[in-house]
């Protein structure tokens, strides 16, 4: 597994601003949290999302191919730092 927290520079309101992904082996999103202007956050794994997100179907580039693009910075997380966001922000599955 790999992580990323990516800022994704554009002024549209109803699109993400953050995209915090694990990213499986075979290089396809397992989970997702998109956060937005306006402070929503919402998810998406392979068993559940919310109601804006879904996880990507295509695989997803390494991250120098993603920072590569100017209108996205970001870097490599642990999983630990994942963990703590996927907790906060993500299903609260009984």
């Amino acid at each position: 597994m790999r992580y990323i927290d990516i800022t994704w520079h554009h002024d549209a309101k109803d699109e993400p601003c953050r995209l915090v992904s694990e990213i499986g082996a075979d290089g396809f999103e397992k989970r997702k949290l998109e956060f937005f202007h306006d402070g929503q956050v919402s998810y998406a794994s392979e068993l559940l999302a919310s109601d804006t997100t879904m996880l990507s179907v295509g695989k997803i580039p390494e991250l120098e191919d993603l920072l590569a693009r100017a209108e996205f910075s970001g870097e490599a997380i642990t999983r630990e730092q994942f963990e703590l966001l996927w907790k906060k922000y993500g299903p609260h599955e009984i």
